[in-house]
């Protein structure tokens, strides 16, 4: 059965929803307080803005640009407040310390298409800096994909408490960010949400970003408690709130796209210490399992409603340039070359994806194409500034693939020439049975770059899925602990399209990062995070069980493929 929201969702339409200031707000524009709002037009309603309760002595102004948003459990479940700006920071602060706020949802990056969206209102970790009243002391940062997590302590009127800011960096300039991306964010945040405070929320201006998120935590917690979706009546009810949330038509699209992502992705998440009690018997990819197997034929229906834009791969003077017709990258995904070279474009078979740390993490490219995209492969690794290559299949597709490509030298002391570059092996080891490890020295020949490369051999996967999943997980592991946190260049994952082997490991590098930082399991949200840059990804019910298993086997024996050349 087709995925729909029409049992429990309701469409309508954008232009039915109320517009502009539907309620007295005098005080937002007085002439004291409207130098505080970032936009001369938008403040709050009089009748639910956050009003500051300040010490004795302190500035007398009690307005700052935030508004109480009703949710399904409390009048004040959210706040809604504006990016602040530099005459607005202590009041921000002041606010987080008056209302107990313990979690701040950020949607909009400092700077956005060259304009200021919001002040930098925090310290760097290690670093304290007084806002006010309130001093703020930075303690940590994580960084993710598409998010950070930062980490304070406050401190005033002798009493602290930790704050947490989760900043999601993924919204673009123009347009919505990918569904599956914004709903992992969102549940990384819910999960870590108190329920006896109001949630602060902000972007740049506090509706359009704002409102989606808001709008999105409303319309689930509708569904867990069993009630009627409509998201038309959602949103009609924020902007009786707060004027023009959920502020575009794209955004109002894009709350329905994420409401659905959401709601099919709503019991996929599996913590560490649940997933032996929901999967006591050994996972096998032959054998039949209801919950695994009920969740991929959701991934495969999810994976109708994509619409990529292929037209760069489709021009004539590309066509030749991809190895299959059916794998081929969306335009706002791709890899284009920037290494110039006479005669050739800037196009190659190869997209973008997000790892764990980073939101261009891997490039996922198809086997060069020889007397064709040999030169344009390593036109890549010099563009992309890639130090580490990720090559998976078996010793036996020079003789079963066609027009079959050796890109890289075998010997010690070989030298392959691809145009302007040469490329010379310095150094060979073998990591495990089944995995080999190539040192590689790129060169161009105008000396203008020249850098080693680590090329990693994987032999073990002549099939759908390599033959076990231990040499694969050591795999895994091998490339985790080559990486370092500073470190951003990407890894090139390569298979003979650029897809079904590529996009599987890419998925369970993603599973298994999740299972050492987050202590969880969800197979299905990574996989359409995948899917939506490089469809054809986990496309068959035995790799999709596969991720399972190697979950498995990963949560039973952790620690082991790091440090042992199993296989």
């Amino acid at each position: 059965m087709q995925p729909t929201l029409s049992q429990n969702f309701t469409f309508s339409c954008l232009q039915n929803l109320p517009k502009g200031m539907k309620h007295p707000h005098a005080v937002g524009l007085s002439e004291e307080n409207k130098r505080k709002n970032r936009f001369k037009a938008l403040c709050t309603y009089d009748f639910n803005r956050v009003i500051l309760h300040k010490p004795e002595g302190a500035n007398s102004s009690d307005y700052i640009n935030a508004t109480y948003i009703k949710g399904c459990q409390r009048d004040k479940q959210y706040i809604a407040t504006q990016g602040p700006r530099v005459n607005t920071i202590d009041d921000l602060w002041w606010m987080v310390w008056q209302e107990g706020i313990t979690q701040i949802v950020m949607l909009a990056n400092l700077q956005e298409d060259g304009k200021d969206k919001c002040e930098e209102y925090w310290p760097a970790a290690g670093k304290s800096q007084t806002y006010g009243q309130v001093t703020v002391r930075g303690l940590e940062e994580q960084q993710r994909a598409d998010y950070a997590i930062r980490s304070f302590v406050l401190k005033a009127a002798g009493r602290e408490r930790h704050v947490t800011q989760y900043h999601y960096m993924a919204w673009p300039d123009h347009g919505v960010p990918l569904a599956a991306s914004l709903v992992d964010y969102w549940r990384y945040v819910k999960a870590r949400t108190t329920s006896t405070v109001p949630l602060l929320v902000h972007c740049s201006a506090g509706v359009g970003r704002t409102g989606t998120f808001i709008a999105l935590d409303i319309a689930s917690e509708k569904e867990s408690r069993g009630e009627d979706v409509n998201v038309n009546e959602i949103v009609t009810k924020l902007r009786e709130q707060r004027a023009l949330m959920v502020q575009s038509e794209a955004q109002y699209k894009f709350l329905h796209e994420v409401v659905l992502e959401a709601h099919t992705s709503r019991a996929t998440r599996v913590t560490v210490s649940q997933f032996d009690s929901i999967f006591p018997d050994n996972i096998e990819v032959k054998k039949d399992n209801a919950r695994i197997d009920k969740e991929f034929q959701m991934l495969k229906q999810m994976g109708q409603f994509a619409k990529p834009n292929n037209s760069m791969a489709t021009m004539p003077e590309n066509l030749d340039k991809n190895r299959n017709m059916d794998v081929l990258p969306d335009n706002d995904h791709l890899a284009y070359l920037t290494s110039y070279v006479r005669g050739r474009t800037q196009y190659i078979n190869a997209v973008y994806l997000p790892s764990f740390y980073h939101r261009h993490g891997f490039v996922l490219t198809q086997l060069p194409i020889p007397n064709n995209t040999l030169i344009d492969f390593w036109r890549l690794v010099d563009g992309c500034h890639v130090t580490r290559i990720v090559s998976l299949g078996s010793d036996h597709e020079q003789e079963t693939v066609k027009d079959f490509c050796q890109y890289w030298p075998r010997t010690s002391g070989e030298v392959l020439t691809a145009g302007p570059y040469s490329i010379t092996m310095d150094a060979f080891s073998k990591l495990g049975t089944c995995l080999h490890s190539y040192r590689l020295n790129l060169k161009s020949e105008n000396g203008e770059s020249s850098r080693e490369v680590e090329l990693l051999y994987y032999t073990d996967w002549a099939g759908e899925v390599p033959s076990d999943t231990s040499s694969l997980l050591h795999l895994v592991d091998t490339v985790k602990a080559k990486q370092t946190d500073d470190v951003t260049t990407p890894i090139i994952i390569q298979c003979i399209d650029g897809a079904a082997k590529s996009g599987l490991f890419a998925v369970l590098s993603d599973v298994i990062s999740r299972v050492t930082h987050d202590d969880e399991v969800d197979v299905y949200l990574t996989a359409r995070e995948v899917q939506r840059i490089r469809p054809q990804a986990v496309a068959t019910q035995t790799q999709y069980r596969y991720l399972y298993k190697a979950a498995q086997e990963y949560i039973r024996h952790v620690g082991v493929y790091a440090n042992s050349g199993v296989r």
